[in-house]
C-alpha cells in the first residue's frame, strides 16, 4: 500500500524568495509615488502601509525606516537609469548622435515613478554614507555626458560649446521633467523625450 505525502504548504526557497523581491518592489515603487506626491518629510511609514494595505510591523520587515526606503529609491532609480543608458554606445559614431541618445533615455526616466522621485528629494536626508554614494553616481552621470559632448566637439558633430556649461543646461532642463511631468497630460512620456531629443540636437549641433 502506497501512502501519500500530502504536499508542503510551505514554498520553495527560490519561491520565497521572488514573493520576498516582488513585495519589496511594491514597496519602493509606492514609497516613491507618496514622496513625489506629498514631499519626503510629509510621507509616513503608515503612509506607506496604508498604501500598500499592510501593517506598519510588515513593512518594517522590509525596511528599518524611511531614510532606508529613500536610499533603496535612489539606487533603484540609478538602476534602472543605467540600464537605459546601457545602449547608447551603439546610438552612433559621432559624440552628437550619443549625447542626443543619452539625453532621450534620461528624460524617459525623468518621467516614471523612480526618475521622479530622484529630482524630487533632497538628498540631504540622506545618511552621509549613503549621500555620498548617490552624489558619486551623479557625477558619473555628468562625467558619461560630458565625455559624449567633448567627443562631438572633436568629432565635429557638435559646434564649439564650454562642455561643462552645455552639461549643466542640458542635464538640468531633462531634471525638470521629473518636477513636472505627469501621466494623463497632453503628452506621453515617448513624446516627451522625442521632443527633448530634437531640441538637444538643435541646440549642439554644428
Amino acid at each position: 500500500m502506497q501512502i501519500e505525502i500530502p504536499a508542503s504548504p510551505w514554498k520553495p526557497a527560490a519561491e520565497r524568495q521572488r514573493d520576498r523581491d516582488a513585495k519589496r518592489d511594491a514597496v519602493l515603487r509606492t514609497a516613491a509615488r507618496l514622496f513625489v506626491e506629498n514631499g519626503f518629510h510629509r510621507t509616513k511609514m503608515a503612509d506607506v502601509a496604508e498604501r500598500l494595505h499592510i501593517t506598519k510591523p510588515a513593512l518594517y520587515h522590509y525596511f528599518r525606516n524611511k531614510e532606508d526606503i529613500l536610499y533603496a529609491c535612489y539606487q533603484l532609480g540609478g538602476e534602472l537609469i543605467e540600464a537605459e543608458l546601457a545602449d547608447v554606445d551603439d546610438a552612433g559614431k559621432r559624440g552628437l548622435d550619443r549625447a542626443v541618445a543619452f539625453l532621450r533615455a534620461y528624460t524617459l526616466n525623468m518621467t516614471a515613478d523612480f526618475g521622479m522621485c530622484l529630482v524630487s528629494v533632497d538628498d540631504r536626508d540622506l545618511a552621509p554614507d549613503s549621500r555620498r554614494k548617490v552624489r558619486d553616481w551623479k557625477r558619473s552621470i555628468d562625467t558619461r555626458l560630458r565625455g559624449y559632448i567633448a567627443q562631438g566637439v572633436a568629432d565635429g558633430s557638435i559646434r564649439e560649446v564650454d562642455i561643462r556649461i552645455a552639461a549643466f543646461l542640458l542635464a538640468g532642463a531633462v531634471n525638470w521633467v521629473g518636477q513636472w511631468f505627469r501621466e494623463g497630460g497632453p503628452r506621453t512620456a515617448e513624446e516627451i523625450a522625442d521632443v527633448m531629443a530634437d531640441m538637444a540636437r538643435h541646440a549642439l549641433a554644428r
